[in-house]
């Protein structure tokens, strides 16, 4: 028998709290995990498959307060449907991505109305993706726990269109820890280092080919004119 959505869901964020309360029984001594990893979260929107559509960026990065690991969807897309937010500012990613979705109208209606699951190739919340780095087999662990909830999603939801942020989001998705696909590029708008999209398919992996497109990683990318135009390069894709 099929699960529902709101099985999928509950089996998701069992598994994550599982693989968060097992990452913290191993490592809760260990220097490099308490200065580096402060709590997560596992979605960054108000949807879990209720389209094929899903957007993955690479990990939460760090904040301020008490750390806890959040498994609950919002109330909210956090990088289209936060016009008028106060807050938005406060974070770059945030503050860019907004920027960017809301700079075609098109683009913006488009994500608005597809439903889609929001998450992160690594759900724990770490100031650089390169920050376990000090710690090899923390990093193996995170990236193996990481792996397992990414490829749940994708089974829950077969996606048939996604959004990959930045470079090293679309690299490492390829990796064995991840889809174990391969990545076939047909178009790319280069605007300089972090002003970049991508046009392709994610092949050969356990869940089929998936169209995929990959936008600027936005904590890097700050120029208000290029993310308009990598915008409008996108819209143009859809």
């Amino acid at each position: 028998m099929s699960l529902t959505r709101d099985q999928k869901l509950q089996e998701v964020q069992d598994e994550a709290r599982r693989l968060d309360e097992l990452l913290h029984q191993e490592f809760k001594d260990d220097k490099t995990y308490s200065e580096q990893i402060k709590g997560g979260n596992l979605f960054a929107g108000q949807y879990y498959g209720e389209s094929d559509k899903m957007y993955i960026s690479l990990n939460p990065g760090s904040t301020a307060g008490t750390p806890s690991f959040d498994v609950d969807l919002d109330d909210h897309d956090w990088y289209w449907g936060n016009v008028g937010q106060s807050w938005v500012n406060d974070h770059a990613y945030h503050k860019y991505a907004n920027v960017f979705f809301h700079a075609d109208k098109r683009l913006e209606s488009w994500m608005r109305e597809g439903a889609f699951t929001c998450s992160f190739l690594m759900p724990w919340r770490t100031p650089k993706s390169d920050s376990l780095k000090e710690n090899p087999e923390l990093r193996r662990r995170v990236w193996d726990y990481s792996g397992r909830i990414i490829r749940l999603m994708f089974e829950h939801c077969r996606p048939g269109f996604l959004i990959a942020s930045g470079v090293t989001t679309l690299t490492w998705l390829q990796h064995p820890e991840y889809l174990d696909c391969l990545y076939a590029e047909e178009e790319r708008l280069s605007l300089g280092r972090h002003h970049q999209c991508r046009k392709g398919w994610l092949r050969h992996g356990p869940y089929g080919d998936i169209r995929t497109f990959m936008v600027p990683h936005f904590s890097y990318s700050k120029s208000d004119p290029l993310l308009q135009e990598c915008a409008s390069w996108l819209s143009g894709k859809l």
